[in-house]
């Protein structure tokens, strides 16, 4: 798979939730040639600025806005992630300050066929 493909461009953004919390989000498709369900991820790793975002820090936004850690999307049988699709990801630790910013994420899918599971990563800059 295209390692650029992974992230959509442009998708970047810090987003005030209807709470008053800060964070930052961005879409990713899929890195498998067809959908799956969200139960299916084995492992999300973000990192801004080349500083690791903790696992419980990020969240994963279904089509139905509903949300779910990486833990809760173990039992999300029922929400896809399709291929082609950008997948809305937070990172819970704010908003990022105005200028140039690395994203780097990791993402890894459960299949029957790979034990652990297969990944591939992805990196961007971009601008808030």
């Amino acid at each position: 798979m295209n390692e650029r493909y992974i992230i959509v461009e442009g998708s970047e953004k810090n987003v005030m939730l209807d709470n008053g919390v800060q964070c930052f989000e961005f879409r990713a498709r899929i890195p498998y040639y067809e959908g799956v369900p969200l139960s299916q991820i084995a492992f999300v790793k973000i990192a801004l600025d080349n500083q690791p975002v903790n696992v419980e820090d990020i969240r994963l936004v279904a089509k139905t806005d509903e949300v779910f850690t990486l833990e809760e999307a173990t039992t999300a049988l029922n929400f896809f992630w399709e291929y082609g699709e950008g997948l809305r990801m937070r990172v819970m630790k704010g908003g990022l300050p105005k200028g140039s910013h690395r994203l780097d994420v990791e993402i890894g899918i459960s299949v029957i066929y790979a034990k652990k599971g297969f990944g591939t990563k992805s990196w961007s800059f971009f601008e808030i």
